[in-house]
């Protein structure tokens, strides 16, 4: 139980390092690599993200006061508040994917780790107990 204890507690702090506790070492040291690459991935996206924000506010702002004073033509203020926007979307949706993994792999590991407590769990002090098997089964155990 104490060896189940630790594996769910380091499942927490970050993925791939409960399976470690519970002699799983692959399986973690595969969604540690998995959730470093995306977070990894996130973080750059999110400096993309950031720039082209900035571009797009710019070209947006140029776009918004253009006037034939400006001496520059509009189709081509225009065309440049087109390009960000769609940089800008872009950007957006690649950072929200990778996210998305990040979040996806940290909630895998957790129940990963979770559903492997009943090879770890002493029941000696619960009277009712569920738990789900790998196989997909719902197990309910009632002591009387």
């Amino acid at each position: 139980k104490q060896q189940f204890e630790t594996a769910k507690t380091l499942s927490w702090i970050y993925p791939g390092l409960g399976h470690g506790a519970i002699e799983k070492p692959g399986k973690g040291l595969l969604l540690f690599t998995m959730e470093t690459l995306s977070l990894a991935m996130t973080f750059m996206s999110m400096n993309n993200l950031s720039t082209a924000s900035d571009d797009y506010s710019a070209s947006e702002a140029s776009y918004n006061t253009w006037t034939s004073s400006t001496g520059i033509p509009y189709s081509q203020v225009e065309a440049k508040y087109l390009e960000d926007h769609d940089a800008y979307k872009s950007a957006q949706m690649q950072f929200y994917g990778f996210l998305t993994s990040s979040v996806a792999i940290w909630a895998y590991n957790l129940y990963d780790v979770r559903k492997l407590r009943y090879n770890y769990a002493d029941n000696g002090t619960n009277r009712f107990n569920i738990s789900f098997t790998p196989d997909k089964q719902v197990s309910l155990q009632i002591k009387f």
